[in-house]
């Protein structure tokens, strides 16, 4: 009989990360699209020989991590590890190169999943990331193999996470917030970034707790 009851609650599960899969695939064509209209004016000054609008896919390894110190969180404040897979769409925004030097602004999107690998109650902990306002800089230095990109934004998330880590969530929808910084190195078609990110969840002041969860993340980007 347990046996049944946990294959349903599986299947309820997977039917619950279709939908959101769906609604994310959804929300990201119609905010492509507003972004695609809103840019139009300024496609004049912008250069798409010099990393332009691209999609892009990136994965990564993340750890949750006691920061700031919670004195009022309940013992014991666990750290868990996962895995993070991304669909990315970047378009420029303003393109300030004079010379072949300077930097590009540009809007991001993400959507994505990201799983806990080191769950030992086989819960399927997840959560689905869509991150429509992310705003990055990359700088750019000509006769350089590398340069370095700086990015921050907020965005929604679904998800199961609620007493991981020790940090009780409240809910299952939550807020992400972004701060990250990354090297792209230069290949001879696209390029590929290696980044940090530091990744805060919360309910922002929603419900009660509001504790949170943040935690570091390691990834690579690769573009279409």
């Amino acid at each position: 009989m347990r046996k049944i009851e946990t294959v349903l609650i599986s299947s309820g599960r997977l039917d619950l990360i279709y939908k959101w899969l769906k609604r994310i695939t959804f929300y990201s064509f119609i905010s492509t699209t507003i972004i695609g209209f809103s840019s139009q004016a300024s496609e004049s000054f912008l250069n798409p020989d010099q990393h332009g609008n691209q999609f892009g896919f990136e994965i990564g390894m993340g750890q949750t991590a006691d920061i700031p110190a919670c004195s009022n969180c309940p013992p014991p404040r666990q750290s868990h590890r996962f895995i993070s897979l991304l669909g990315t769409y970047e378009r420029l925004l303003q393109n300030q190169l004079a010379d072949g030097d300077g930097g590009q602004l540009s809007w991001r999107i993400e959507a994505g999943l990201a799983s806990i690998t080191d769950d030992s109650i086989n819960e399927q902990p997840y959560l689905i990331n869509f991150s429509p306002l992310i705003v990055q800089y990359r700088t750019y230095v000509p006769n350089r193999s590398w340069n370095p990109k700086f990015l921050g934004g907020i965005g929604f998330a679904r998800t199961n996470w609620k007493d991981f880590g020790g940090q009780p969530l409240n809910s299952a929808s939550q807020f992400l917030v972004h701060i990250g910084a990354s090297l792209e190195f230069q290949r001879n078609t696209k390029p590929y970034s290696l980044g940090y990110r530091l990744l805060h969840v919360s309910n922002g002041g929603s419900g009660r707790p509001n504790i949170g969860i943040n935690a570091h993340v390691i990834s690579i980007t690769i573009p279409f």
